[in-house]
C-alpha cells in the first residue's frame, strides 16, 4: 500500500530542490530534519500513510517535524522520480540521528557569472540567503576562480579576484558569521602585479605575492571595515620565491615551493624571512622539482600536517601526500599516492583526520586518512554519481569544500550549475544521496565556494 501511494502520486515535480528524502518502498531516509527548533542529521522511519502532495516548488529547505507522527517533506525521491511538498504519517523510528547540526553554517559563493557573493544557510530551515554585488567579478579571469578569505572574529570577508587584465583586486565585505548578513565595507584594493593573496587573521594582514621580484608584501587591514592599507608594512623579494602554498598562522611558518620540494620559512607580522628555511623536504618530495602549476595545499595546524596534491614529475598524474612539520623540520612524507590525470583537493577534517580529493570534472571522490606523523592510507574511493537519482549528478565538477563540524562534503554540478552537499560518517564513508542543493547562475566563469565552518578558516 505504501509503495502504491508513492508510485501513483501525480504532480508537477520540481527538477531541483534544496534537499530531498529517499524512499525505497519500505524505509524513508531523511538526510536533514528540523524537529522542534533543532536540526538533526540522518534519520530513517517507516511510512504508514501519505497525504496527496501539493507539488510545485518545495516549501522548505528540508523536513519539518512538529510533534506526533506527522512529518512534512519538501521533496522526496521515489523510484527515480522527485515529488514535492508531501505530508506523511510515520510508523516506526528506524534510526535517529547522527548528530545535531550546528545552526550557524553558511556556504559563501562568489559567482562571476552574475557578479554576486551570496551566503546560503544550509543547516537552517527557514533563513534566506544574503546576497551582495562585487563589481570586480565582472572582470574576473576566465581561467581562475575567485578566492574567498574569511576573518570570522571580526566579521569580515575578502573577495580576491584574479583579473583578466592581470593582477588582483581584493574587496572587503562585512559578513556576520552568526546571521549570514553580507554588507558593503571598505573600498577595493588593487594589486596590478600580484598573483596571489593570503589572509593572516592573527596579525590582521594580507600577504600579497607578486611575480616581479618575486615579492611578498604584507598589508594591514582595518578591523572595523576591512580597509586594506595603501602601502605595505613589510616587503621582501627573493629569487627563490615561487609560490606560498600555505601559512601556519599560529606557529609562524610560510610554506613555499622550491627547486627541491617544499620549504618552510619564518613568518611574522614583520614579513617572511626567505634567507632562512627551517628545513627543506627530503628526496621523496622531488616530484615538485622546478615548481608546479598545480599545487593545492591544505594546512592542518591542529595536527601539524601539510596536506598536498600536485602534478607529479611524470606530468601525467597527481601526487597526494601528508607532510608532517614542526618548527625545526618539514617531512618526510611517509607515503604518497598517485592518481591518474589531474585531481584537486577540496578540504579536510582535522578531528577525524580525513583529506578529500576529487578527480578533475569527475564524480570520483578520494578520501584519505592521515596521522600527525605523515602516515596516510586510502580510506574510501566513492563514485558520487551512484545515487539512483536518474542522472541528477551528470556533469559533476568535483568536490569544493568540507564542513568537518556537520560532516558535509560540497560538490558542484556543471549543467545546471548546482552545489550539492553530502553527509559523511566518522569512518570516511560519504553518502551518495545529497542532503541538499543550491542552484547558481550558469555561465563560463568559475565560482568559488567556502563553508564558514571549513577547517581552512581556522
Amino acid at each position: 500500500m505504501r509503495q502504491w501511494c508513492f508510485a501513483m502520486l501525480c504532480l508537477a515535480a520540481s527538477t531541483w530542490s534544496f534537499g530531498a528524502d529517499y524512499y525505497d518502498g519500505s524505509i524513508l531516509t531523511i538526510p536533514m530534519v528540523n524537529a522542534l527548533g533543532h536540526t538533526y542529521l540522518n534519520a530513517s522511519v517507516t511510512v504508514t500513510s501519505v497525504t496527496p502532495p501539493g507539488g510545485g516548488t518545495p516549501q522548505g529547505r528540508f523536513d519539518n517535524y512538529t510533534g506526533g507522527n506527522q512529518l512534512f517533506i519538501p521533496s522526496v525521491y521515489y523510484a527515480g522520480q522527485l515529488y514535492t511538498n508531501v505530508a506523511i504519517t510515520w510508523g516506526k523510528l528506524v534510526y535517529c540521528c547522527d548528530a545535531e547540526a550546528t545552526p550557524a553554517a553558511f556556504l559563501i559563493v562568489a559567482n562571476p557569472n552574475d557578479q554576486t557573493i551570496a551566503a546560503y544557510p544550509y543547516t537552517q530551515g527557514t533563513q534566506v540567503a544574503s546576497t551582495i554585488r562585487d563589481p570586480a567579478l565582472l572582470n574576473a579571469d576566465l581561467s581562475h576562480q575567485p578566492k574567498l578569505l574569511l576573518d570570522k572574529t571580526n566579521n569580515l570577508l575578502f573577495d580576491v579576484v584574479r583579473l583578466a587584465s592581470g593582477g588582483l583586486t581584493v574587496t572587503p565585505f562585512s559578513f556576520n558569521v552568526t546571521t549570514g548578513a553580507l554588507a558593503a565595507a571598505g573600498p577595493p584594493a588593487n594589486f596590478p602585479n600580484a598573483s596571489q593573496a593570503n589572509l593572516n587573521t592573527y596579525t590582521h594582514q594580507l600577504l600579497v605575492l607578486s611575480k616581479s621580484g618575486p615579492t611578498a608584501a604584507l598589508y594591514y587591514y582595518n578591523l572595523a571595515n576591512g580597509t586594506i592599507s595603501a602601502s605595505p608594512s613589510a616587503s621582501q623579494s627573493s629569487a627563490q620565491l615561487a609560490e606560498v602554498i600555505a601559512l601556519d598562522k599560529q606557529d609562524g611558518q610560510a610554506f613555499d615551493i622550491t627547486s627541491t620540494g617544499v620549504a618552510a620559512y619564518p613568518y611574522s607580522s614583520t614579513g617572511v624571512n626567505f634567507t632562512t628555511a627551517t628545513a627543506v623536504t627530503s628526496a621523496n618530495l622531488l616530484a615538485y622539482a622546478g615548481g608546479s602549476n598545480n599545487v593545492d595545499a591544505r594546512i592542518d595546524m591542529t595536527n601539524h600536517v601539510l596536506l598536498t596534491t600536485a602534478n607529479a614529475s611524470n606530468g601525467t598524474s597527481t601526487e597526494v601526500m601528508a607532510i608532517p612539520y614542526s618548527a625545526a623540520s618539514v617531512g618526510p612524507a611517509a607515503v604518497s599516492f598517485n592518481l591518474s590525470g589531474t585531481a584537486y583537493a577540496c578540504g579536510y577534517d582535522p578531528t577525524n583526520r580525513f583529506y578529500f580529493v576529487s578527480d578533475n570534472n569527475s564524480p570520483i571522490l578520494n578520501v584519505y586518512s592521515y596521522t600527525g606523523t605523515g602516515a596516510m592510507s586510502q580510506a574510501k574511493t566513492i563514485d558520487m554519481s551512484n545515487n539512483g537519482l536518474g542522472g541528477a549528478l551528470n556533469g559533476v565538477g568535483g568536490c569544493n569544500d568540507v564542513d568537518p563540524v556537520n560532516h558535509m562534503v560540497f560538490f558542484t554540478n556543471n549543467n545546471p550549475a548546482t552545489i550539492f552537499y553530502f553527509l559523511y560518517k566518522p569512518d570516511g564513508t560519504v553518502s551518495t544521496l545529497p542532503a541538499g542543493q543550491i542552484i547558481l547562475t550558469q555561465g563560463q566563469q568559475q565560482y568559488s565556494i567556502l563553508s564558514t565552518l571549513s577547517a581552512s578558516q581556522q
